[in-house]
């Protein structure tokens, strides 16, 4: 009877320990995305379930009822592109879809601000017993500004040279004469 009374202590003792370090792992998973500086949500039945700081930062706040195919902050020339990645991801179970957006985040009292570059990957899992999507963004705007910024140097330089060449060849008869 001792023995049966220290086997069930035990048994308790054990579980006691296990759901204090399921506890902790879940804290350290919580801090991780809460803290993440990717935007992170969980769209679940067309509705953000889920949507860590960096999200909320990313897009502003978003109305309780939020429509994803209400498509007015989406960048005139990417909404035929957002459309057909939407409409892949609520359709399919794809593993990872991937896309580039351009962007009018709202600010608190609705009105569009600068325009924003997102890379987002958005992916089927399970939440709660139920189908969801993972949705991951990461602000791009700065890479694109300075991708934009090296382009337009590089015609610059280009032009110097077709410039430096055309007064060369004005030059040279010029010289004979």
């Amino acid at each position: 009877m001792i023995n049966a009374i220290a086997e069930r202590l035990g048994r308790i003792i054990e579980r006691k320990r296990a759901e204090e370090a399921l506890g902790e792992s879940e804290e350290r998973f919580r801090n991780l995305i809460e803290n993440s500086l990717t935007g992170i949500s969980i769209m679940q039945n067309d509705r953000i379930v889920y949507q860590n700081p960096e999200q909320e930062r990313l897009f502003g706040p978003l109305p309780e009822p939020f429509d994803f195919r209400d498509l007015q902050s989406v960048h005139p020339d990417d909404t035929e592109a957002f459309s057909r990645f939407y409409q892949k991801v609520i359709s399919e179970d794809a593993q990872a879809l991937d896309t580039e957006i351009r962007f009018y985040p709202m600010d608190g009292i609705g009105s569009a601000v600068d325009m924003r570059w997102v890379h987002c990957r958005a992916s089927s899992i399970q939440y709660q017993g139920k189908k969801a999507v993972l949705v991951n963004m990461m602000d791009i705007t700065r890479a694109k500004e300075l991708e934009q910024f090296v382009l337009t140097k590089q015609k610059m330089v280009s032009l110097g040279h077709v410039a430096a060449g055309i007064a060369h060849e004005i030059r040279n008869p010029l010289s004979g004469i």
